[in-house]
């Protein structure tokens, strides 16, 4: 059985991300948590982006780049958590990106949930 760890949430953030285009093929979500212990973590999972397996996607964050990822299988997913890896501050009302070369293929504004 694995270990099981429950932490309490003092603030929680998130972002439907959707196709700027409107194609509707392509969405996902990111959270942005901070815990009662002072961690803190951002997830990020989208798919349906008609993206090769390899490709580089930025995430950008007000349009400041804050991570990397990679697409496989039309799908791309990645967890920054605290400690050991910075976690970038966000507020409510914040633009959450994601793009490929310059383009961007899907975004989505961050709100208290």
């Amino acid at each position: 059985m694995g270990v099981f760890r429950v932490r309490s949430v003092a603030e929680e953030l998130e972002a439907h991300l959707v196709d700027p285009a409107g194609t509707g093929r392509a969405a996902g979500k990111a959270e942005r948590k901070r815990y009662g212990t002072g961690e803190e973590r951002l997830k990020l999972r989208a798919s349906g982006v008609a993206a090769p397996d390899g490709a580089h996607v930025d995430v950008r964050l007000d349009g400041d780049l804050i991570a990397r990822a990679e697409f496989h299988g039309g799908r791309v997913a990645l967890v920054l958590e605290s400690p050991g890896v910075h976690v970038p501050a966000v507020r409510a009302g914040q633009v959450l990106a994601l793009a490929l070369a310059d383009t961007i293929v899907l975004s989505g504004t961050f709100r208290a949930e």
